[in-house]
């Protein structure tokens, strides 16, 4: 195991021993979600290939287990063998012969060999109650097929032999979904390869019906004969007896588990069985993982970070994940401490406090990569211990396979601290690394964070997806929901902003505008929407002829008319269809104020405006309840004007939409009640009255 290159001094290791007790108040609420592992480029097979070969990049808790266990044995310094990679590729990246319909396949290798037409077996058998297992496996059907090619060239000038054989299979197959159904042995007479493949069968079929004792005594009785060409098939399914019959049967589970157990360690110390010596491997942890949950699940880990898998990396990682995602708060306990790849992954799953913790235990227990990782990725900013987690972090090498995820983690940790310059430093000596495309997208979004223009800004907000620049989510949602409303307006207008981004951005500024009652910054949007949003031409006409103090109503008749073209883009593709039956997008699950946080970016806005802005947007509360106090404020002082009835009624329709999907505040109650009194007050007898049954 390759400790950190780092020397720690005694004050520093008795300081990351002390135990950590206390939240400390946070200066961000959220921590890091991750990236995924192949979220870019257009060539899986490559990337996933590097990745097993140790280019893993960002390492997050929200990863698949299988690709945490790999990065740790990166990150613990024992490599992953050319083997081990193999077989952890064969599993991440499945072709289609390895999902093929294998009893299809059966079904028509048979069709081929009698010409008759049979439907191909069910592979499932109902077991107790209502419930149903898999009985006969795509192995089961793969042997036979195979075996009926075999037998057709044996006895190519005898076909009754053969199609003895077929018979018999199809009786063995019969169990696959209930009843019983023994094939009757074959004649004296018979071939010595039929009678062996006969007493297969007969083993086979009572098996298959759950008679395990029978089908137990057949199989040993294969095994030990030395003609068979079944006999190391036959000690391998004599244990499987064992275990199935331990699993669905009546006998005493604690024994046959201890019979198969005995009985596999002899099979694996027989060089002669060594065809059947994977299976047997993958049998055993099954075993051993029912006789005693812990301690295999431990095994398992230990035999990992060892680098002790025999090439069957993947099957065991795929065993350690199912185990432990078993494990209630009893089994988390017990087995903390008897494995460090297991109490690695459990503090990775444990979320932002509790993980953070066990993490940082973890590093002052082992001092390695793995656990620094770990730390680093759940700790926000204020968490006990972060400082001196980040002087450590500051000796990682860059030819370390932890670099990059250490980096990351420090850049964020940093810039949120406000140690901007450092940050800055860190993360351009990053840069320089060579990355694969989904990390260095990741650390394009920390980029956007630490930008000092706006075209620095951008050229992080374009990233790479399936092999082409595009520009990203993340960065859409910072222009429509964390600029300023002048920054907006400048990024509606630069050339490299798509038509169908800039009318995302300036309907988000429209909308802010409004709330705001920025009359000024709500025009500008409008001219240039007007012509990305046709079908708001009209609307959008009325609002710049209409007298400026009458504006902010109208913006908001439009805002409420348009709920669904206002919202998210995402909101408006799930939602695409059903605009009559679901709330609409623009309120749809949200909650947040029209100016959630704020993004500075020097030259190109003034950073006490930006501030300014976002004051006043807090300070209404949510979109729905700043738009509903400029629709009060609009009918107050212009009673009369022709379009107040219609507001009040689309306000009310607005506020009961965003209740019934869980996006209305405690204000929202009091702006649908008065908007709904006032308009059955005033204007009692329009139809927009009348349409108006309910409030919130």
């Amino acid at each position: 195991m390759r400790k950190l290159r780092v020397v720690l001094s005694s004050a520093l290791i008795a300081s990351l021993s002390l135990p950590i007790t206390a939240q400390a108040p946070d200066a961000e609420a959220c921590g890091w979600g991750g990236p995924y592992l192949v979220g870019a480029g257009n060539d899986r097979d490559t990337t996933l290939a590097a990745f097993a070969n140790g280019s893993i990049g960002l390492v997050s808790p929200t990863w698949e287990t299988t690709f945490l266990i790999s990065s740790y044995r990166w990150l613990q310094g024992t490599a992953i063998t050319a083997n081990e990679q193999r077989d952890l590729l064969r599993d991440w990246l499945p072709t289609a012969s390895m999902h093929r319909d294998a009893a299809r396949g059966w079904s028509q290798a048979r069709k081929s060999a009698v010409q008759d037409d049979v439907a191909a077996p069910h592979s499932h058998r109902q077991g107790n109650g209502h419930s149903y297992f898999l009985n006969c496996t795509d192995d089961a059907f793969a042997t036979a097929t195979q075996t009926l090619s075999d037998r057709v060239n044996v006895f190519a000038n005898a076909p009754s032999h053969y199609q003895e054989w077929i018979r018999g299979q199809d009786i063995v197959f019969q169990n696959c979904s209930g009843g019983t159904h023994i094939p009757a042995a074959v004649g004296s007479d018979a071939p010595t390869l039929l009678k062996k493949d006969r007493a297969y069968q007969i083993a086979a079929a009572n098996f298959y019906a759950e008679k395990f004792s029978p089908a137990r005594a057949g199989f040993d009785a294969i095994a030990a004969d030395k003609g068979s060409p079944w006999q190391p098939t036959g000690a391998y399914l004599a244990v499987r007896s064992l275990v199935r019959d331990a699993s669905l049967g009546t006998g005493d589970s604690a024994s046959l588990h201890s019979d198969a157990i005995l009985r596999l360690e002899k099979i694996l110390a027989n060089a002669s069985l060594a065809p059947i010596h994977d299976a047997s491997r993958n049998l055993l942890d099954l075993v051993r993982y029912r006789a005693d949950p812990i301690d295999q699940l431990a095994r398992l880990g230990n035999a990992i970070e060892r680098g002790a898998t025999g090439g069957r990396l993947a099957t065991m990682a795929k065993d350690l994940r199912l185990g432990i995602r078993e494990l209630d708060a009893t089994g988390r306990s017990a087995i903390r401490g008897r494995s460090a790849l297991v109490d690695w992954l459990l503090a990775m799953q444990d979320g932002e406090l509790q993980g953070y913790e066990r993490a940082h235990e973890g590093f002052a227990k082992h001092g390695t990569a793995a656990w620094l990782v770990a730390a680093l990725s759940l700790a926000a900013p204020n968490r006990p211990g972060l400082g001196l987690l980040l002087t450590v972090a500051e000796t990682i090498k860059p030819d370390s396979p932890a670099f990059l995820a250490i980096r990351f983690h420090q850049v964020r940790l940093l810039a949120v601290m406000g140690k901007r310059a450092r940050a800055t430093k860190l993360f351009e000596e990053a840069l320089q690394s060579p990355m694969q495309a989904a990390t260095r997208n990741a650390y394009s979004a920390l980029g956007m964070g630490l930008s000092t223009s706006m075209r620095q800004w951008q050229g992080f907000a374009f990233r790479e997806e399936e092999g082409r620049k595009v520009l990203h989510a993340d960065a859409r949602t910072a222009m429509r929901e964390r600029f300023s409303l002048a920054m907006m307006l400048k990024v509606a207008r630069m050339p490299r902003v798509s038509n169908a981004v800039a009318r995302d951005v300036l309907m988000a500024g429209f909308v802010r505008a409004i709330v705001l009652g920025n009359v000024q910054m709500a025009r500008k949007m409008a001219k240039r929407l007007k012509p990305l949003a046709p079908e708001l031409g009209d609307d959008l006409a009325l609002f710049l002829r209409a007298k400026a103090a009458h504006r902010v109503g109208v913006g908001a008749l439009i805002i409420l008319r348009h709920e669904y073209a206002f919202g998210e883009p995402s909101h408006r593709e799930a939602l695409r269809g059903f605009e009559q039956s679901c709330a609409p997008a623009l309120f749809c699950g949200v909650l947040e104020p029209t100016f959630t946080s704020v993004v500075e970016i020097p030259g190109l806005a003034s950073p006490v405006g930006n501030r300014a802005e976002h004051a006043a947007a807090a300070k209404l509360g949510t979109r729905l309840d700043g738009l509903g106090t400029r629709v009060q404020q609009f009918v107050a002082a212009a009673p009369k004007h022709p379009l107040a009835p219609e507001l009040l009624h689309l306000l009310v329709r607005a506020t009961r939409r965003a209740s019934m999907h869980g996006s209305s505040s405690s204000r929202t109650r009091e702006l649908s009640k008065a908007s709904f009194k006032l308009l059955h007050r005033n204007y009692k007898d329009t139809e927009w009255a009348q349409n108006t049954r309910y409030w919130y």
